[in-house]
Order: structure tokens, then C-alpha cells, then sequence
């Protein structure tokens, strides 16, 4: 049973009396509910399978003749667009969009290399991407695609196309890749390199775009990423580390968005958590803890990713979580906001309010949750203008705000207890 959603429409395979089993859509309403083409006419069955949606129309391959099968395109409203017999002596499966078209190959031997295609919705104008022995697997990423060749029993090549010959190219050479999870126009896999091991990989479609998202057990050792689950934003997964053993983490696809969800079982143990599953503002997974053994385990999606975006006046702290705003007054009467300086920092950051030159604040929002079970906020202004600083804990919504008088040399911020929404 293949289907797919494009637009308000819901393109599925199902058998009739008279037409075998074919392409039929709805919209929810049994007048909506139709037959959309009887591929192999009569009552034989074109299989409609492979259904892969790319903008507001939907690809698939079908039998549509007793020694051929056809690549077939059809709108959100059902009309077919196009479609290109196969060769009778086609062999593959492979399909994958690039943008809003189709990506295809097959060999016309056991032998022979792949052909690798790429057409529009009427295939009239298709383009041959290239040839690839022990093609692997196409997989759709953004605007791109993802290629992977299997190299002998070494391992595989990865290669990014953006549809072109030229943007055809080599990405690495992996010894291991594993299943890959689609979320929010990018995907995520692991990927076995010789100096990272085995790790978490995120996939735009672009050469710059693939890449290793963070080497959590540093140096050719792996943290062989499992459970893979694609959320708003991101992905979990479960990952093994020395001293952590294997714990969920949650990942936004950046080094600096990856962290340990929770160390369920304190050691290098672990909890080993399996199932990740998103029902509505929550996320359910099976972990194993010594007081209860294997149980059922839930965290609000709220509080997986940072919800904190940085922007030209809105600075962001430890992983994202914390967004840092700066309102100021000065002599004059004259008002503003802080302005983040553009340096590298997780825990602190520098913000200015007249010049970029002339920085008046560095803040920093420390994890003190192994030694009092809060969040700190330590800050130093080198200014006498009137200043109030609020610090938002995105997690929770709950903030702390800092304020200085007009006139007043501030004085240094150490808040030891400013948030107690660990972890």
C-alpha cells in the first residue's frame, strides 16, 4: 500500500472490481474520492508504487504493459502530467526528486553501471547524470539528492547532484552509512569516516550541506547512532559514549545544537533507549533504568531544541537554550537594544549598544546543575547608561531580568540561582 499527500489531496493504490488495483486520491470526502487512472487498462493491476511527492506533484513507477513498466507524473488534482516507458529490460527501482523533479536509474544488465536520470514532469526533457556501478541508493535531501555507490568491500561513496551533470560530484568516502531519516527539507543518517568513526550526518542536497554533524566520542572511536527519529527542527537517536555508555540525544543538525537528552543511567552503562515516537507536544521512547527496568519514558517536545533564534538584537546561549535581550537608555534620553557581537562562544557572548567597536557587556548562562541544580547567569558592563538585561530560558518560558539606574556604574551580575529548570 504506497500513498502521498500533496497539497489537500491523498494519492493511494487500491483494488476495484473491473480495473485491478490502481492510483486513486481523495480529499477526505466521499464525493473527493475517486479512481485517478486505470494504468494497465481492464482489470489487470498497474501496481502504482514508489509514490514520491516534489512540490505540487506526485512521481510513481506502474506496469503499464505486459513487458514494461512506466515512470508517471500526475498534479495535486490528478491530471497526469507525463510519463516515459522503460526500457522492457530495465532493471533497479531506484527513484528520489530533485526539487520538482525526478531522479531515476536503472541498468539494462547485471553487469552493467546505472544510468542515472533526472526529468521533468512530462519527461520530455530528461538528462543523463551519469553512470555508477553497484549504485546503492538515491535518497531526496532539500533540493538535492543524495547518491550512494557501494565501493567493492571497502565501503561507499557518497555523492551529492543537483540535478546537473557538473553538480554531479564526489562527497566522501564512508565505510559504513545507515538508514537515513527525512525531517524539515534535510536528512540525517549516520556515517562511518576513519577519523570520526561512526557519527551523526545531516544532508541539505548541497556539496557544503553534507556533512558530520558533531564526533561525540571524539578521534576514530564511534557513538554509532541508532533510533534515528526526525522532530520539528531536528532528529533524536541514541548514541554511545565512554562515560555515558548509550543515552538519547537530540540533535538540531549543527555541533552546537547536539546534546544528551538525559543520562538515564549514570555511567558508561547506559539506558539503551529504542522506539522514539512523536504523539502530539510529546515524545515517547522505551529506555531501561535499574529501579524499573525497561519502561515507557516521555519528555515534551518543548523541551527537545531551542527555540532561541539569534537575530540582529537577540543573543543565544548553552546550546540555544537561553536568549539573551538587552534594552538600554542613555543621557540623552536616547534608547535601544543590545547588539550581539559576532563571536564564537556557547555559554557567553559580547554585546555592544552605540559602536561595534565598543563593546559594553559580556553575559554568560553557565550549567550549574551538577552543583545546585540551576542555571547561572554571570554578567560584566563596563557603562553608566540605564540597562535592563532579560534572560529567557526557552525551555520553560521562565526569565530573569537585571536592571541598572541611569547614572549608575553597573555593577557585576553573579546570579548562582537565576533558573531552576534543570536539566
Amino acid at each position: 500500500f504506497d500513498s502521498a499527500a500533496v497539497g489537500d489531496r491523498w494519492f493511494f493504490t487500491a483494488e476495484s472490481d473491473g480495473f485491478g488495483t490502481e492510483l486513486w486520491m481523495t480529499d477526505g470526502t466521499l464525493a473527493g474520492t475517486r479512481q485517478v487512472a486505470d494504468l494497465l487498462a481492464g482489470p489487470g493491476s498497474s501496481l502504482p508504487r514508489f509514490l514520491m511527492v516534489a512540490g505540487d506533484r506526485v512521481y510513481l513507477r506502474a506496469t503499464t504493459s505486459d513487458d514494461a513498466d512506466s515512470l508517471v507524473a500526475f498534479d495535486s488534482q490528478g491530471a497526469m502530467l507525463g510519463s516515459l516507458v522503460l526500457p522492457a529490460e530495465a532493471i533497479g527501482d531506484q527513484m528520489a526528486t530533485v526539487g520538482d523533479r525526478l531522479l531515476w536509474a536503472y541498468r539494462t544488465g547485471f553487469a552493467e553501471p546505472e544510468a542515472l536520470w533526472v526529468g521533468d514532469a512530462d519527461f520530455s526533457n530528461r538528462t543523463l547524470l551519469g553512470s555508477f556501478q553497484n549504485l546503492w541508493r538515491l535518497t531526496s535531501a532539500g533540493e538535492g539528492a543524495m547518491i550512494e555507490r557501494l565501493v567493492g568491500n571497502v565501503g561507499f561513496e557518497l555523492w551529492i547532484t543537483d540535478g546537473t551533470p557538473a553538480g554531479t560530484v564526489l562527497r566522501e568516502n564512508l565505510s559504513r552509512i545507515g538508514a537515513v531519516v527525512p525531517g524539515d527539507g534535510r536528512v540525517f543518517f549516520s556515517a562511518a569516516t576513519a577519523a570520526h568513526g561512526e557519527e551523526l550526518w545531516v544532508s541539505d542536497g548541497t556539496l557544503g550541506g553534507t556533512r558530520l554533524v558533531a564526533d561525540l566520542e571524539p578521534g576514530p572511536e564511534s557513538s554509532s547512532p541508532l533510533e534515528l527519529a526526525a522532530i520539528t527542527g531536528g532528529v533524536l537517536f541514541s548514541a554511545r559514549t565512554a562515560a555515558e555508555g548509550r543515552e538519547p540525544w537530540v540533535s538540531t543538525g549543527e555541533a552546537e545544537g547536539t546534546r544528551l537528552l538525559s543520562d538515564l543511567v549514570p555511567g558508561p552503562r547506559g539506558s539503551h533507549p529504542e522506539d522514539f515516537n512523536v504523539a502530539g507536544d510529546t515524545v515517547l521512547f522505551s529506555a531501561y533504568r535499574d529501579d524499573v527496568g525497561r519502561e515507557l519514558f516521555s519528555v515534551p517536545s518543548a523541551a527537545l531544541l531551542p527555540t532561541c533564534t539569534p537575530s540582529a538584537t537577540s543573543l543565544c546561549l548553552n546550546q540555544g537554550r537561553f536568549r539573551v535581550e538587552v534594552a538600554w537608555r542613555d543621557f540623552e534620553g536616547g534608547t535601544g537594544p543590545g547588539r550581539p557581537v559576532p563571536v564564537n562562544g556557547d555559554d557567553s557572548g559580547l554585546l555592544y549598544f552605540f559602536d561595534p567597536d565598543n563593546w559594553e557587556m559580556l553575559i554568560k548562562v553557565l550549567d550549574g546543575c551538577a552543583i545546585n541544580d540551576h542555571y547561572w547567569v554571570f554578567a560584566a558592563a563596563t557603562t553608566d547608561v540605564e540597562y535592563t538585561l532579560t534572560v529567557t530560558d526557552t525551555s520553560s518560558g521562565e526569565h530573569a531580568e537585571y536592571f541598572n539606574p541611569l547614572g549608575n556604574a553597573s555593577p557585576a551580575i553573579t546570579d548562582t540561582g537565576a533558573f531552576a529548570t534543570c536539566p
